[in-house]
């Protein structure tokens, strides 16, 4: 008798089927189940007729949906801005680090697969929790279309992925990206956002300049709608990887 008929290979065969179809219970199923969800979900985004000249910005929000502040920003963006409503995949900071990669990927194929796949220039902004959806966006484009230039703008990334991989921001947003900045308030009690992306982004820390009955956390969001140009920077005027720069004036505060 082998070692796999006898009781002893039958108990471990069993055991393994049994571990193997656990792990596909919790694992496999809801992750194919949330992929089929997603791609659902964001069905009207193929029909958004992106401008044909200049760049076109895609916006992640953070968790729970759009705000004010947010509003903000896309009406300085106009018609050239779009806005991936996630919110029923954001309500969570837990999972929404996970939803938020799946989101991204399929946002940047349809980007690929739809009318403006002769876009070469794109603007990825990334909102708090918004910035893992962002950044797996940007990784996606350059990925299927290597040609395309990406810009990646991150308004107080949350930096965590899920509660064991605290330190993925600093490791990999921006890390694809043709140019990357990070807008940083590091006083505010939200937990993975106040440490600068120095590996891979050019960081602007705007803490000093924050009003004091502005939220710390909104503050590099409200900071660059109102101070920044929202567009691509140029290659000119553009910083290397790794610095930072401490604001201490503001125009509009």
């Amino acid at each position: 008798m082998s070692l796999l008929d006898s009781p002893v290979g039958i108990f471990l065969s069993s055991r393994r089927n049994f571990i193997s179809n656990i792990f596909k219970a919790l694992l496999v199923v809801p992750f194919v189940e949330a992929i089929t969800r997603i791609r659902a979900s964001l069905i009207n985004f193929d029909t958004i007729q992106y401008p044909t000249t200049g760049t076109t910005t895609i916006v992640f929000h953070g968790s729970g949906g759009t705000d004010t502040n947010t509003d903000a920003l896309m009406s300085k963006l106009g018609s050239k801005g779009f806005m991936v409503d996630w919110s029923k995949y954001s309500q969570s900071t837990f999972f929404a680090a996970w939803n938020g990669h799946l989101i991204g990927k399929e946002v940047a194929n349809r980007l690929i697969q739809s009318n403006s796949n002769e876009k070469k220039e794109l603007h990825i902004i990334g909102i708090s929790v918004g910035a893992m959806a962002a950044d797996a966006c940007v990784a996606e484009i350059k990925k299927l279309m290597p040609s395309a230039y990406v810009q990646e703008t991150l308004l107080d990334p949350l930096c965590s992925r899920g509660i064991w991989d605290w330190t993925y921001g600093e490791r990999a947003f921006g890390r694809e990206a043709n140019y990357a900045q990070h807008y940083l308030n590091t006083d505010d009690p939200v937990p993975f956002t106040n440490q600068p992306l120095r590996r891979n982004c050019v960081v602007y820390d705007v803490t000093p300049v924050r009003p004091t009955e502005i939220f710390g956390h909104d503050w590099p969001l409200i900071y660059y709608t109102k101070e920044q140009s929202t567009t691509v920077v140029p290659k000119q005027d553009q910083l290397p990887r790794g610095q930072i720069v401490t604001v201490t004036k503001s125009k509009a505060f």
